[in-house]
């Protein structure tokens, strides 16, 4: 009797807990596929919110930019829902984009990126270069259904191909903030126009930021080089070479990129070693000469190692002109020698723009996509 009264109260009290506390109706939901933050000449911060629209209306555009202004960007949210109807969702941005001005002064967000319950960090962010994160919400794309989604699909898909910019997230950020010896960067985004006038998106350039604030930007080149020196493996990317014979185009695949940081004390004073080594993949060639033979392939590997060396050393000589330790060459100097790093934190900034740095490339041709020899047509 007694296991039958408790089987009872288990039932009941099933019952009156059944449901998902603080559950959104679908009908009554807005999901705001991107987010985007300017800031005004008045020195407010203008938030732009990407509601998605529903599918049954999706003949017309598939989403619609609503931006309010405010002091703070709560403030701007709770403006921008007297606009909206619905329960907003924010949860499930593909992209979070900064304005060039308020890039400016990326220190008066981080409060937002910390505090906010909403905005995931692990959500890829880009600065709008030359322009204002509300033009580049409102840019449609070709292929995806909202630009924040196609920024999103552009940076991951450049990746392993092209293998020019770093896909970079908001915990990135905040992490390289806080710790010293490193600064962050951010891809940049910017919208231009194709023959006929209409506006698209094209990836351009990376951010470099100084203590919350950008102070500048690396160009294609240069980007490349920070991207070898991830402190991660590397993988994909294309290197374009030359025929010893002819001078014609070889493109050479990477496979696998590693790279290592090593600072050395000599009399007191800091230098760096950086080490990087690449697995390549034969992939393609404009001339007819038979290029797989042991000196030719030496002979490309050779400059191959000559061009991403120049890269990273482009990038290198920028990063110290800018006064911005984006490869975190203070951070290797912490961890290897902490006791004189903290001596030297305290004047980081001054000392980082003339530090000695060398750079060593190994690259090594290991496939051919199963070809030894080329076509010849008779």
């Amino acid at each position: 009797m007694r296991r039958r009264i408790w089987l009872l109260i288990l039932i009941f009290s099933l019952l009156a807990t059944s449901g998902c506390w603080g559950r959104v109706e679908f009908p009554q939901a807005v999901v705001i596929g991107g987010a985007g933050m300017d800031l005004l000449p008045d020195r407010n911060i203008l938030t732009s919110f990407q509601l998605m629209l529903p599918p049954d209306i999706s003949r017309g555009p598939s989403f619609v930019v609503v931006s309010a202004p405010g002091q703070t960007v709560s403030v701007g949210r709770r403006r921008i829902t007297l606009e909206s109807p619905g329960v907003q969702i924010i949860e499930h941005i593909a992209a979070f984009v900064v304005g060039e001005a308020m890039a400016r002064n990326l220190v008066d967000m981080v409060d937002l990126m910390l505090r906010s319950p909403h905005l995931r960090e692990n959500t890829d962010i880009f600065v709008a270069r030359g322009s204002e994160a509300r033009q580049v919400l409102e840019t449609a794309p070709v292929i995806e259904k909202s630009s924040a989604q196609a920024l999103k699909a552009m940076i991951r898909s450049q990746d392993p191909t092209t293998g020019v910019y770093t896909e970079v997230r908001i915990n990135e950020v905040l992490s390289k903030l806080a710790a010293p010896g490193i600064e962050p960067v951010i891809p940049g985004v910017e919208v231009i126009s194709d023959a006929s006038g209409k506006k698209t998106l094209r990836l351009s350039g990376t951010a470099v930021f100084r203590k919350g604030h950008l102070v500048g930007w690396l160009d294609t080149r240069e980007s490349r080089g920070y991207r070898w020196l991830r402190p991660k493996q590397v993988r994909g990317g294309t290197v374009t070479v030359t025929c010893p014979f002819d001078g014609k185009p070889v493109l050479l695949e990477m496979l696998r990129t590693r790279s290592e940081i090593i600072p050395r004390l000599e009399n007191g004073r800091v230098a760096f070693s950086i080490k990087i080594r690449d697995d390549a993949m034969f992939y393609e060639q404009r001339c007819t000469h038979d290029l797989l033979t042991s000196p030719t392939i030496s002979q490309l590997e050779a400059e191959g190692e000559r061009q991403i060396e120049d890269e990273v050393l482009a990038a290198i000589y920028k990063a110290q002109s800018l006064g911005s330790d984006i490869f975190g060459l203070g951070l290797a100097v912490s961890r290897r020698y902490p006791r004189a790093w903290q001596s030297m934190e305290k004047n980081w900034e001054s000392l980082f723009p003339s530090v000695p740095v060398s750079v060593q490339v190994d690259v090594n041709i290991r496939r051919s996509n199963f070809l030894t020899k080329i076509l010849y047509l008779r």
